[in-house]
């Protein structure tokens, strides 16, 4: 995964502070490409992916930092089908959500 956040800083005291962030990232799926059920095969994967981020967090007594941010697929993250008649071939976006708990040194 490489990920590139612009991120705003909120100073409400030394003691507390928000934070903004957006920016894209850009992921590589390392597994097995194919999607089975049952034995047989009803889609498959993009080797990568590309998406943007966007979230918000709290800094807290200037060393731990909680935060949440939303990952939004730009593009199709696979494709699904073949099931018989149940389930027609379509595309597949995949967005997440993430938390973040980081330490500062």
């Amino acid at each position: 995964m490489i990920e590139l956040t612009l991120r705003y800083n909120f100073g409400f005291s030394s003691l507390v502070g928000v934070y903004l962030a957006t920016g894209p990232q850009y992921n590589w799926y390392l597994g097995s490409r194919n999607l089975k059920y049952a034995g047989e095969s009803i889609g498959s994967l993009e080797r990568s992916t590309f998406s943007w981020n966007v979230g918000a967090g709290v800094t807290l007594l200037s060393h731990l930092q909680v935060g949440v941010t939303y990952n939004i697929a730009m593009g199709e993250t696979g494709k699904l089908g073949g099931v018989g008649d149940v389930i027609k071939e379509f595309d597949v976006k995949n967005n997440t959500w993430q938390v973040r708990l980081a330490y500062l040194f």
